[in-house]
């Protein structure tokens, strides 16, 4: 005959003072079972499981917990988990647990204690481990990340998702190769198709500029998950970078059908060219402009949207009036200081005010493919000069390569005189990142506009590299930056017209110098002369990197590689000669910051 929960109760109480303490256990779990919020029962496990050497509360108290992280009460959980750690303080699950909460709360420095908390505790206890290698990623620290993730591997090779989150910050930080190898391996581990594994495979090919095996993943993965819309979107972008715009407008459809107010999916149809006069699309736009609760955010999208929209529909005025709103949105969404960029600048002037002429011995970090940087300011041109440049057989595009930003931190300080070896551990760290793309041709490309800022190190570390500096006009720069969204972090100044004007100061005061200090070293091109006359200039810039020019180079609008910057249908059609003019309608917009802006 079963027991009412009083008679359970006294049983188990009955159990405890009879010193049975296994049976009353087992009546707690059974009471459990029935009542799973029954706080006597839960109370009676918890001091039992206190009892002996027991490090954690029993199995029962955590499911307690979980189910309230699953339905998102990570608050409740954490008061739960408090009053648990008093109880349990040698407990690393608990301190893993409270971590995650904090993570999910977005609230990093909690959920970073608890982490480590759990660690000094286990040092092998890889939940923890895992969560904080996600909480790394999500802040973009990505070396911290992989170091918590290899420490996992350390303890278990095999670890399903230590392998995949590796895989993960290894393409973040540009190497799909080496990612490959931790992805394949989570692929063969998983006892099920995992869609997460499946996509981040065809991101692996993607970055690889394989787009044939990366379409084939994408596919599979939406085989899988044919109603998700961030896959949809991650498949449409990788189509819109290998130049299949038309496909991908296919796929950002249907996410649109699944999603209506997803303004991310309204901003990248604008950027594949669907208008207004698309009466459907037009429509989820008014509804999503009407919506009481957009965040900022979605705002911002859609600000983005209809300003490129009404552009093309020569409504100047409330095009420009979206972009600003669009830019305001974005640019608080940073911390950006132009005090800080001013002050690297005039770090950078006194330290090449005079050619330092610093020698180390280069063999002790032999370069196999020689570096042609591409740089300058972002929209001047540098996305079709690699375009040219890599259609050289002996040329491997590499795109925007985080690289030489990275050696600069670890190994340069712009505070003090330039030295030998800061230089040396310099050219190592980059080279050590190149070898690593499995680069089989003479030269590669390097394409981060923002790498102009290092040019001195550059030519002082690396005397066989070639750098190409494209220059545009000054006020086509500034407007074709300032009317675009930039998912990348990291471009803050471009967000405010006054400040990308003082921005774009500092950076042609910055190039004058590098061409005055190294006045052999920089070709110039110029974009606008580049349009004009792609043969003529062509074979100036050619005859610079010493390779063999042909008209054939010209023809890259169905190159088969991958352009992942905001040039990227620009690049897919024949080069474009009015450019340069777009920012002229909105003249009266812009004058009173463009007039300040040096030539």
């Amino acid at each position: 005959m079963a027991l009412s929960l009083d008679q359970a109760l006294k049983e188990a109480a009955c159990a405890i003072d009879n010193k049975n303490k296994l049976r009353a256990r087992r009546i707690y779990e059974k009471i459990i079972q029935g009542f799973p919020d029954n706080t006597e029962a839960m109370e009676g496990l918890k001091k039992l499981s206190q009892d002996g050497a027991n490090v954690n509360p029993h199995p029962a108290l955590m499911e307690s917990i979980g189910k309230l992280m699953r339905e998102d009460k990570h608050d409740l959980a954490i008061e739960e988990l408090e009053e648990l750690i008093k109880e349990f303080p040698k407990s690393p699950n608990l301190q893993s647990m409270k971590g995650t909460c904090h993570a999910r709360l977005k609230q990093g420095r909690l959920a970073s204690s608890s982490f480590n908390k759990a660690l000094e505790i286990n040092s092998r206890f890889l939940p923890a481990m895992m969560g904080m290698g996600a909480l790394l990623m999500e802040n973009d620290r990505y070396h911290p990340a992989l170091e918590q993730y290899k420490r996992a591997l350390e303890i278990d090779p095999n670890h399903l998702q230590a392998n995949l989150q590796i895989g993960r910050c290894l393409l973040q930080i540009g190497h799909p190769f080496e990612a490959e190898s931790h992805i394949e391996k989570a692929l063969k581990s998983a006892r099920r198709e995992r869609p997460d594994i499946t996509v981040a495979m065809a991101n692996v090919y993607r970055d690889q500029d394989d787009f044939e095996k990366s379409r084939e993943f994408f596919e599979k993965a939406i085989e899988l998950q044919p109603e998700n819309v961030g896959l949809l979107m991650n498949y449409a972008n990788t189509l819109v970078v290998f130049g299949h715009s038309d496909e991908a407008e296919t796929h950002l459809r249907k996410a649109l059908s699944l999603d209506p107010s997803n303004t991310r999916t309204i901003r990248a149809l604008a950027n594949v060219g669907v208008g207004l006069d698309d009466k459907n699309f037009a429509d989820i736009i008014d509804a999503a402009q009407k919506q009481d609760n957009l965040s900022v955010e979605d705002a911002m999208h859609l600000h983005f949207a209809l300003g490129s929209i009404l552009t093309k529909q020569k409504k100047y005025s409330e095009a420009f009036a979206h972009i600003e709103d669009g830019n305001y949105a974005r640019r608080n969404q940073y911390r950006y200081n132009f005090n800080r960029d001013t002050h690297v600048f005039s770090l950078l002037t006194k330290q090449f005010e005079k050619t330092p002429n610093v020698k180390f011995d280069y063999d002790e970090a032999p370069l196999g493919a020689k570096p042609i940087f591409v740089l300058g300011m972002m929209r001047s041109g540098t996305t079709m000069t690699e375009q040219v440049i890599s259609g050289h057989d002996k040329v491997s595009p590499r795109g925007e390569l985080e690289f030489l930003n990275r050696a600069v931190r670890g190994n340069i300080n712009p505070n003090q005189n330039l030295d030998a070896e800061g230089l040396l551990k310099f050219r190592k760290s980059y080279i050590n990142d190149i070898n690593k793309l499995a680069i089989e041709t003479e030269y590669f490309t390097d394409k981060m506009p923002n790498n102009f800022r290092w040019v001195g190190y550059i030519i002082e570390a690396f005397p066989e590299a070639k750098i190409v500096h494209t220059v545009r006009d000054a006020r086509a720069v500034c407007w074709s930056i300032y009317k675009n969204f930039f998912a990348a972090s990291g471009n803050g100044f471009a967000y405010n017209l006054d400040q990308l004007v003082d921005f774009y100061n500092l950076y042609t005061d910055h190039m004058k110098l590098m061409n005055i200090t190294y006045p052999d070293r920089i070709f110039n091109l110029d974009y606008e002369k580049f349009v004009q006359s792609p043969d003529v200039e062509g074979k100036k810039l050619f005859k610079y990197l010493d390779l063999e020019w042909s008209d054939d180079l010209l023809d890259f609008k169905d190159a088969k590689r991958a352009v992942k910057t905001a040039s990227t249908r620009q690049v897919r059609n024949e080069i474009y000669k009015g450019s340069s003019k777009e920012w002229e309608p909105f003249t009266e917009f812009v004058k009173e910051a463009f007039d300040k802006l040096k030539a």
